[in-house]
């Protein structure tokens, strides 16, 4: 697996895939922010080799088949991630924190 980078059609987001210290492992997450995933995660969720399963993840992000979240607290970004269940994202909300559901392609 490569370093990546993949910026969305509006400029406003970067997802990367980074090398962690450990060479062994990856982290799959937004440029600038806390959230990420990993392989192995992903491939445990969908029962993929890690190969697959990373290009799966990426491939459904910029086709737009996941929710990308935008956290806010108290109107400024406080992190960004990927939503399986979109639905479920206002739940439990601190009420300081509102949530953007949106695209990769900006929808």
């Amino acid at each position: 697996m490569e370093e990546e980078r993949h910026t969305s059609p509006d400029g406003k987001l970067t997802l990367v895939v980074e090398r962690l210290a450990s060479e062994d492992d990856f982290a799959i997450g937004f440029e600038g922010f806390d959230w990420h995933t990993h392989p192995d995660l992903l491939a445990g969720f969908y029962r993929q080799p890690h190969l697959e399963a990373v290009r799966r993840f990426i491939d459904e992000i910029v086709s737009d088949r996941l929710s990308v979240v935008i956290a806010r607290r108290h109107g400024i970004i406080a992190d960004i991630f990927v939503s399986f269940d979109p639905s479920s994202e206002e739940d439990d909300l601190p009420e300081d924190v509102t949530i953007e559901l949106r695209t990769w392609s900006g929808r």
